[in-house]
């Protein structure tokens, strides 16, 4: 933005403003942020929790793991389907009727392995827990030889079937997972509400061998690290303790001469919420405090300290790590920086939206690093809302006007590799004006490219930064940049503002649209709009305007697609009055 265009007055950064809306600053430009696209056709029953890239280096196979509150299941490949994981309960056989809800069984033990909602299915010719079998879910166990279904069996009557029943887990809406990869076993845990799962890549999950439920678990220097714990046989609770296994087992904890051990009060403010590791260190983060901890060769098995106290989270899944930092939400309605000495505050360009956070639900704050954006998003609750319904665009690229913003809700935010390389029958766009890649070998269609997902409240999965409809849906994106023509130096001074010259990468179609603010005026006007399309790979258009004034707001807004490069402004200095 300036009167020169090879010397701009005013970089685009610098007159840049928090107050927009599905914007980001990337490569030099301000750019439209891409919104959701279906990725997945099946729905799950439950909101999804958590998305989870799980390798196994020694079978060289990875899977993008989903979990609700009662269910886990991985992303079936060659079979375009979702396998669940749960534990299951499948003897003897089962008759079901047309339009009933009695399921009876012969040979079934029902009382002890199954309870409501639970999910019953019969069973298919390759014999798994799949996504693509009719599920029903359980109202009620009648006894060991009958079920009472929610809703009527739609089926043809059949006797004598084989079956699954899919046991759920326990967990609520907002028991969050956290998960751990050790010695290529996944680990998890439902915010301490049912036993720890361990699952090695085959079949279903299994209960950890272990005395504890955590809410937390993370892996640290060949050992498994637990925090916030209930002992299972005795129910007591430990919300500032914390537990490490055996070196290289994660099935032994504690006893006579065992190099595993227990803290059930580590030192700090508020409990124990989240592990991460930075540069060789544990840092244990509690609601408001962290402390370091690191391995000695001694029976003490770990030095701490307290690094922090009065700073730390209540929303473990903000936490992040970027070498040389750590990145988390704090209660103080900040985003940090924490480089294993001093945390920074970050955030202070869009502290008027931190501080708008639904204080209840801010501690379901949800964080994913988008590597080839070299970003951070994170998926909060805005105003009086209960979901996570805004993302927060941190550019780690720039030290100041660095935040984007977009609306969104997203319950969870996640990420897999792509299943095959897109071909003319398979490109994910639904004509010419969606399909903005810069050529068309780019890496994004590209067999395990890293795809960008959103876990949705409605039990859907979508593909993130995927479309310029959100769904299908149109939005306006908008941003507002603030001059007095000169770089203050022109402030005290009225100034007609005669024409805008916008400068944009080309688009199949679409305008941008302008409206203006001046001084302290209070409603917007109206101040036209620019064909995007064009020949050249740069547009360059002129938007006569008449505006007087002695500082001008300028928002540029639209629902298609645009990268803004940047605008020189025609201008007369008419005087001091």
């Amino acid at each position: 933005m300036g009167l020169k265009q090879d010397y701009p007055a005013v970089l685009l950064r610098d007159a840049w403003l928090p107050d927009c809306k599905d914007i980001f600053f990337q490569n030099g430009t301000i750019q439209k942020y891409k919104k959701r696209l279906l990725e997945f056709d099946y729905q799950f029953p439950d909101k999804i929790l958590n998305i989870e890239y799980y390798f196994k280096e020694s079978a060289n196979q990875w899977w993008s793991v989903y979990f609700t509150r009662r269910d886990i299941a991985y992303r079936d490949i060659p079979n375009k389907r979702f396998v669940f994981i749960n534990k299951k309960y499948d003897t003897g056989t089962i008759t079901v009727t047309n339009n009933s809800k009695i399921v009876t069984g012969s040979g079934t033990s029902w009382n002890t392995n199954a309870k409501a909602g639970d999910f019953i299915a019969l069973k298919d010719a390759d014999n798994t827990m799949h996504s693509n079998l009719v599920w029903y879910e359980i109202d009620t166990v009648d006894s060991d030889t009958q079920i009472t279904l929610k809703v009527a069996y739609e089926g043809a009557t059949e006797t004598g079937k084989t079956y699954f029943i899919r046991k759920t887990f326990t967990g609520t809406d907002f028991d969050y997972w956290s998960i751990t990869t050790f010695y290529e076993k996944l680990l998890a845990t439902n915010n301490g509400i049912d036993k720890i799962i361990v699952w090695t890549g085959t079949g279903e999950v299994a209960d950890l061998t272990c005395p504890y439920k955590a809410r937390s678990i993370f892996t640290y220097g060949n050992r498994v690290i637990l925090g916030f714990l209930t002992d299972i046989e005795t129910g007591d609770v430990y919300p500032m303790g914390w537990a490490w296994s055996k070196l290289g087992d994660e099935t032994v904890w504690g006893g006579t001469g065992e190099d595993a051990g227990m803290d059930i009060a580590i030192e700090g403010t508020g409990v124990i919420t989240t592990f991460t590791e930075l540069r060789g260190s544990l840092y244990i983060f509690k609601e408001r405090s962290i402390i370091q901890a690191w391995n000695v060769e001694t029976k003490a098995v770990f030095n701490k300290k307290l690094i922090e106290d009065g700073v730390g989270t209540m929303a473990p899944n903000s936490v992040v790590v970027e070498d040389p930092y750590i990145y988390y939400y704090c209660p103080d309605n900040t985003f940090r920086q924490f480089n294993g000495i001093k945390s920074i505050t970050i955030s202070d360009e869009i502290s008027e939206i931190i501080k708008n956070l639904h204080p209840d639900y801010e501690k379901y704050i949800q964080v994913l690093e988008i590597e080839i954006y070299n970003q951070i998003l994170w998926a909060v609750p805005y105003g009086d809302s209960e979901r996570n319904n805004k993302l927060l665009i941190y550019d780690l690229d720039f030290a100041h006007n660095n935040w984007g913003v977009a609306d969104m809700e997203v319950s969870c935010i996640g990420y897999y590799t792509i299943e095959e390389i897109l071909d003319w029958n398979s490109l994910p766009f639904n004509n010419w004006i969606d399909w903005d890649w810069p050529c068309w070998n780019y890496i994004m269609g590209l067999e395990a490219f890293p795809i960008d997902l959103a876990g949705g409240y409605d039990g859907k999965i979508y593909r993130l930064n995927a479309d310029v409809r959100d769904v299908g849906e149109d939005y306006e994106s908008y941003f507002t940049l603030t001059t007095d023509l000169k770089n203050l130096k022109l402030l005290p001074f009225f100034k007609r503002l005669l024409n805008i010259r916008v400068f944009a990468e080309k688009e199949a179609t679409g305008t941008l649209k302008f409206r203006i603010k001046r001084d302290t005026e209070a409603t917007w006007q109206e101040a036209g709009e620019v064909d995007l399309s064009g020949d050249s790979d740069i547009v360059i258009r002129d938007l006569p305007v008449d505006f007087l004034a002695r500082n001008f707001l300028i928002e540029p807004y639209s629902i298609n697609n645009f990268n803004f490069l940047g605008c020189v402004l025609d201008y007369s200095v008419i005087g001091d009055r």
